[in-house]
């Protein structure tokens, strides 16, 4: 596939925190995972010590370094040396022609094993493991597990074959800021440079925020501001009995900043009187707005996945509301 720009043609530049473009989806292939299973994540989620993210991948390696017969690369993964275009490439290369010997991507088939077990791994990790996911490693945990189709990837390497798309990584918080009426951004050059860039466009893609309380929408700040609904408090490890009685948990600065749901239905949840926790039986909640207690929240399937849950207990309602004859 090739692009040819016309002489007029805009010229496009991706910014993110890592400049990394998400994998490539491959073939799946007929590994059954050993380690990494719904039944061994249970014990660990059962066990009497806090589960931490070394738990987790450790099973991940085992598995790896078993469908492989060999160590996993992990530094390929965690620190790439390639750029956008050289990583692109390998992607795509890997997601046509395998690294297994039926032509099967080894490590989406490993990974996609466990996906419906993310949303209850993410709850059972404590507070700080949760923070530390992500602060650490979100974005490569994103990148991999909700690859593009090939086709995507193909139109994005013809793009930037053509000169007309570049990937960069930025380098300051906040993402960019204003001079004059140029948006201006700091990224990492070839070499590690800091170099400097602005546009006379910009194109928000980082989609809607989980912090519930900058939506700009009049509802929702009349629903917040009326107690309706509420900020997820966030479990301070003093608290956590008082979790599990019913209570409200306390709370510090600077929490998720997602909308407080049931995360096995979706019902929205609040502090109710004396304190204890209350769970709403008509208003609901899906989407980036739950993403402090939904992992995949923003994703497709996991959108798909939430409102089948809420689908399915309406049905259920509505049957065992129906008088019997």
């Amino acid at each position: 596939m090739r692009y040819r720009p016309n002489e007029k043609a805009r010229h496009l530049t991706l910014y993110s925190r890592k400049g990394l473009l998400p994998s490539v989806r491959g073939r799946r292939g007929s590994y059954k995972n050993r380690f990494l299973t719904p039944k061994k994540i249970q014990a660990l989620i059962h066990e009497e010590k806090e589960l931490a993210l070394e738990d987790i991948f450790a099973l991940l390696n085992m598995d790896l370094k078993e469908a492989y017969g060999r160590p996993f690369p992990w530094k390929e993964v965690t620190d790439p040396e390639r750029t956008p275009a050289e990583r692109l490439q390998k992607h795509i290369h890997d997601a046509r022609h395998g690294d297994g010997l039926q032509g099967e991507l080894i490590w989406q088939t490993v990974l996609q094993q466990i996906f419906p077990m993310v949303r209850e791994l993410y709850l059972a990790l404590p507070r700080k493991e949760r923070m530390r996911f992500e602060r650490d490693f979100s974005t490569l945990f994103f990148t991999h597990s909700a690859p593009m189709p090939m086709l995507n990837a193909l139109k994005l390497k013809a793009l930037m074959q053509s000169g007309v798309l570049r990937v960069r990584q930025l380098l300051e918080k906040p993402s960019f800021k204003m001079k004059g009426d140029l948006f201006c951004f700091v990224y990492k050059g070839p070499t590690s440079e800091r170099l400097t860039d602005t546009h006379s466009f910009l194109v928000d893609a980082r989609g809607q925020s989980r912090f519930y309380r900058r939506n700009p929408q009049p509802l929702a700040a009349n629903l917040l501001e009326s107690g309706t609904v509420q900020i997820e408090p966030v479990v301070l490890e003093t608290g956590e009995e008082r979790m599990k009685k019913g209570y409200a948990a306390e709370t510090f600065p600077g929490g998720t900043g997602s909308l407080w749901v049931d995360p096995l239905t979706h019902r929205v949840q609040r502090t109710g009187i004396r304190g204890r926790v209350t769970t709403s039986e008509t208003i609901y909640a899906v989407g980036a707005m739950t993403r402090g207690q939904i992992i995949d929240a923003s994703m497709a399937h996991g959108s798909a996945v939430s409102t089948q849950t809420i689908a399915l207990n309406w049905v259920d309602q509505f049957f065992s509301d129906r008088p019997t004859s």
